[in-house]
């Protein structure tokens, strides 16, 4: 019984290699791989794109012929969802305005038309474009229309005709900002002619008798006043006509349109400042500053264009026509004048 068997001892201590390697591989298997390996494993999801990669601000352009302002041309990719909230910001002069997607047109490039209207004195205020989609930004854009006129100017697909055309817009720009006093020490057209070369300062005129204000009373009785009109320089022009009741009558005794065109293209109002009752004619394109028009006044209880009580000739330069001939009026007012003939002489020559 003391002894011991060498042969049984020696074969329950030798171990199975081959099952200790078996086991060594699947508690290996069984582990958790780290997290380093783990992300060798897995796909990567793709980055959401950007708001600039779905909506692209690719051009911007500028009204010629009709008004001051920008055409923004966005490109949206297929990317984009449309969405009910989605715009795109104008931020100038401390203003913000935002233009929703549904609220644009189309190019010919299938590309979204944003457009922003400014007053003429604002050509060189800096403007801040940012796209904004699902309620996140995309990158500021900054630009001005002096930015995009420098770009027609110095173009060579440009006509002589267009360039001229901004030229005479960019002076017509510098002469508002220095009749209002408005950011004169960045005029729209600083850099534009060589000395003694500007067509305002160069010479004198014109010459504009054949757009003077013609004003006929038709009854004498009638005890109505005209007063003088005055220009309105937005993103186009307005031109405003003044007229006080005769004593005794009010606005509403009175019938006023213009001959030949559709009684809502007139705005009725009165000026609290002047204390005078007007008849505006609202957004003049440069092409059509020399148009005349016959305002008709007429008594509300009988409208009769063949016995008003009075009418007046009048437009646009109507108004540059007393300035340039009134040699007392300010320097100001009459270089204005000037510029918005030579706008005038441009838009048609263009």
């Amino acid at each position: 019984a003391a002894v011991e068997d060498p042969i049984a001892d020696e074969t329950a201590a030798v171990e199975d290699p081959i099952a200790d390697e078996i086991a060594a591989v699947e508690e290996t298997v069984g582990e958790e791989p780290a997290a380093s390996e783990a992300n060798l494993f897995e796909e990567e999801e793709p980055a959401e794109p950007t708001v600039d990669e779905i909506a692209q601000i690719e051009t911007v352009d500028l009204f010629l012929t009709d008004k001051i302002g920008l055409c923004v041309h966005v490109a949206l990719n297929d990317q984009y969802i449309s969405g009910d909230n989605d715009f795109l910001a104008f931020t100038c002069a401390g203003r913000r305005v935002e233009q929703l997607v549904s609220e644009t047109w189309s190019d010919d490039q299938d590309r979204a038309v944003f457009t922003l209207d400014l007053a003429a004195r604002q050509m060189t205020d800096q403007v801040t474009l940012q796209m904004n989609v699902g309620g996140t930004d995309g990158t500021p854009v900054n630009c001005s229309v002096r930015t995009y006129a420098d770009a027609i100017l110095a173009g060579t697909e440009y006509t002589e005709q267009e360039k001229e055309m901004v030229r005479a817009m960019l002076n017509y720009g510098s002469y508002t900002q220095l009749y209002a006093g408005y950011n004169t020490d960045s005029l729209a057209a600083a850099g534009l002619y060589e000395e003694g070369q500007d067509p305002v300062l160069n010479g004198e005129g014109p010459d504009l008798t054949e757009y003077a204000y013609r004003y006929e009373l038709k009854d004498q009785e009638d005890g109505l006043q005209v007063g003088k009109a005055s220009l309105l320089l937005g993103t186009d022009v307005s031109i405003r006509f003044y007229y006080q009741p005769g004593a005794g009558k009010t606005a509403e005794d009175y019938s006023l349109f213009l001959e030949g065109y559709l009684e809502n293209e007139l705005t009725l109002g009165y000026d609290q400042y002047k204390d005078m009752y007007y008849a505006e004619i609202e957004h003049i394109s440069p092409m059509d500053l020399g148009r005349m028009y016959t305002l008709v006044i007429c008594e509300a209880s009988a409208p009769d264009t063949d016995s008003p009580v009075a009418t007046v000739d009048f437009g646009a330069l109507s108004y540059c026509c007393s300035m340039i001939q009134n040699k007392e009026a300010a320097d100001a007012s009459r270089n204005l004048s000037r510029a918005i003939y030579n706008y005038y002489e441009a838009a048609n020559a263009f």
